[in-house]
């Protein structure tokens, strides 16, 4: 079972051809949306929001970038450099993407469709929702 919060290792594989990275059985959820993050300008965001309902399991698939994690308590920044790593965010969980490099591509992968109603844009009101939990 993955571990919310941290960077975990996908089993690769390498030889003279290349790398090969495996994700198949280390999955937290069955897989229900696709989404990749891309040609973002090096001063900007993504993120900034939490989702009630959504998990997600984030790939970095070139470059790297930063994100932040925040559970209402207690925040974790982790740099995304190699595709063999991948970030499991649990659902309720604040989260800002930033400092990417030109050729930053990520590949994620949520446990629910996209809906709007499920997802918090404002700081403030994720930490008072945490609270009420």
């Amino acid at each position: 079972m993955l571990q919310p919060y941290q960077i975990f290792r996908f089993d690769t594989f390498g030889d003279s051809r290349g790398e090969l990275s495996v994700f198949e059985s280390n999955t937290a959820f069955p897989i229900r949306r696709v989404f990749f993050i891309y040609r973002v300008p090096a001063d900007a965001e993504r993120g900034n929001h939490a989702s009630t309902q959504s998990s997600e399991i984030i790939v970095l698939t070139a470059g790297h970038c930063k994100i932040d994690l925040h559970d209402g308590e207690q925040s974790r920044s982790f740099l995304m450099h190699t595709p063999a790593d991948a970030l499991y965010v649990p659902k309720m969980t604040w989260i800002r993407l930033y400092d990417f490099s030109d050729d930053c591509v990520l590949t994620v992968l949520s446990d629910q469709p996209y809906n709007q109603k499920e997802i918090i844009e404002h700081f403030d009101a994720f930490l008072e929702k945490v609270k009420k939990q």
